[in-house]
């Protein structure tokens, strides 16, 4: 008997959080997973870059996927349900002209899409008539829009699942269970003007004071230099688990900067504070 293969269209390190809890269920039920790989033009998200490939290739052996290029031959001979991210329009650019969907075969596949934060809202439309299925969270991510079909699911996110246990999460950090901890998620490059550098260090002054040790939390893409803005503790990161999400667990407030992670803290169920710097993009 032929096993049914899972496919996972990886273009990017950040779609690890959501295919990995994905691989994990689909080997339980007897799936071989493969990961078919495309460039990235941003350095800090191209899966092909050697940090990144290297990364894969541990999860690879851990997770037990195969890893292919995504090369036209390989995605003809794809049979099986296809799982990707915002239509896998992103990467190279928002063009069907340069999508995966060209080469996959319609009547051997079903093509599951999943969501990255907000950034479905700009590529939906324009990816729906492609797909078999686009998973959402919940009814407010579609209802906001108006993008109403009967291929949408409302089953969740996967990056919620397989976040480790508090005792766990503790000792990966490196924290001390008896301090209050305050989780900040820095601006975005593009954010950090709005705010000057002594404002951004009196709100530090103020957690302080009301006894918080800060966790300052960035991705690649928007690493800190400055010393005076990473806190007691600095992670970088955007990779499988969703560290984010790790320390919403542990952690006792979020501050962040109109951040799309105001979900994140719904789930988790920590208190936050958003200081919003854009204005134009309605958040959740």
């Amino acid at each position: 008997m032929v096993k049914i293969k899972v496919y996972f269209l990886m273009t990017s390190i950040t779609f690890l959080q959501f295919f990995i809890p994905i691989v994990i269920e689909a080997k339980k039920r007897g799936y071989d997973a493969v990961f078919l790989l495309r460039t990235h033009y941003k350095d800090y998200a191209n899966i092909l870059l050697p940090s990144n490939a290297l990364m894969l290739k541990v999860y690879s052996q851990k997770f037990g996927f195969k890893i292919y290029n995504a090369t036209a031959d390989k995605l003809r001979k794809c049979k099986g349900i296809v799982f990707m991210v915002d239509g896998d329009l992103y990467g190279r650019n928002d063009s069907l002209k340069a999508s995966q969907h060209n080469y996959l075969e319609k009547k051997r596949n079903v093509k599951v899409s999943l969501i990255e934060n907000m950034n479905y809202k700009w590529v939906y439309p324009k990816y729906i008539s492609y797909v078999d299925y686009v998973f959402f969270p919940n009814k407010t991510f579609t209802d906001e829009f108006k993008f109403n079909s009967p291929k949408n699911i409302y089953l969740g996110n996967s990056k919620y699942d397989g976040i480790g246990d508090p005792h766990f999460l503790f000792e990966k950090f490196k924290l001390n269970k008896k301090n209050k901890h305050c989780l900040i998620l820095f601006p975005k490059h593009i954010f950090r003007r709005k705010y000057k550098k002594h404002e951004i260090i009196k709100i530090y002054e103020y957690l302080r004071k009301m006894n918080y040790k800060l966790i300052v939390k960035t991705r690649p893409k928007d690493s800190i230099a400055d010393k005076a803005y990473k806190g007691d503790y600095y992670v970088c990161s955007d990779k499988f688990p969703n560290e984010s999400l790790e320390l919403m667990k542990i952690c006792d407030l979020c501050v962040m900067f109109s951040s799309s992670a105001s979900e994140e803290t719904i789930y988790s169920k920590i208190p936050c504070i958003d200081l919003p710097i854009e204005h134009k993009i309605k958040r959740h």
